[in-house]
């Protein structure tokens, strides 16, 4: 909420039982256009990003992957298959890798170091 006066962005404690007592309503035969209810934002934030004031979580996302990749030995090159394979590229991820490459000016010019990227793993196959 907004406020008109100080020009303040306040966030409103609502009723967090409030969509489960709408579902209940539904199911038990009551007319209610969940759709309608459903298509607004429930916070200006996500809230399992951040705080309702918009103050980032902290996380421990370095320990958890510590541990996904302890004992792991990451290979130099790309193993040979007889069969076809394929290459899966976590974008997002790659996305926040990249952060701004140097001497990007446009989007086109971030587009062509992405898809370098990306294509990178195949061009070593061929």
């Amino acid at each position: 909420m907004v406020s008109t006066k100080q020009n303040v962005q306040k966030t409103i404690k609502v009723d967090r039982k409030l969509l489960q007592r709408l579902l209940n309503a539904v199911t038990a035969g009551q007319t209610v256009e969940m759709v309608n209810i459903l298509k607004h934002d429930l916070s200006p934030t996500t809230l399992s990003l951040a705080k309702p004031g918009g103050v980032m979580n902290s996380t421990t996302k370095a320990e958890l992957y510590n541990i996904l990749v302890a004992g792991l030995s990451t290979p130099s090159k790309v193993p040979e298959a007889e069969l076809k394979t394929c290459v899966l590229s976590d974008g997002h991820a790659l996305i926040q890798a990249l952060a701004k490459p140097d001497g990007c000016q446009t989007f086109g010019d971030y587009a062509e170091v992405f898809m370098q990227t990306v294509t990178y793993h195949t061009k070593l196959m061929w």
